[in-house]
C-alpha cells in the first residue's frame, strides 16, 4: 500500500463560443508564481496555441495548482 500524491497546473480559458476550456499540466515547479502562469496563460491566448471545440481560446477564466492524493488500499 502506498499513498501517492499528484499536482498538475490546471489553466481554464473561455473560447470563442463562450465555453471553458481546460488543460492540465502534471507534475509542475513546485515554485510556480501567479505572474508566471499568468504570463503562460497569455502566451497561449496570443499565440493560438490551442485550438477547442468552440474556437480560439480568447480569455482567462482561472489558473491555478490541484493536489490530489491517493491512498492504494488494494493490491
Amino acid at each position: 500500500m502506498a499513498d501517492t500524491l499528484v499536482t498538475s497546473l490546471q489553466m481554464t480559458f473561455l473560447n470563442a463560443s463562450g465555453a471553458p476550456y481546460t488543460f492540465s499540466v502534471r507534475y509542475p515547479k513546485s515554485d510556480l508564481t501567479t505572474l508566471q502562469i499568468e504570463t503562460f496563460m497569455n502566451l497561449v491566448i496570443a499565440k493560438d496555441i490551442f485550438l477547442s471545440s468552440g474556437g480560439a481560446l480568447l480569455t482567462k477564466k482561472d489558473g491555478g495548482i490541484v493536489s490530489r492524493s491517493f491512498t492504494d488500499l488494494v493490491d
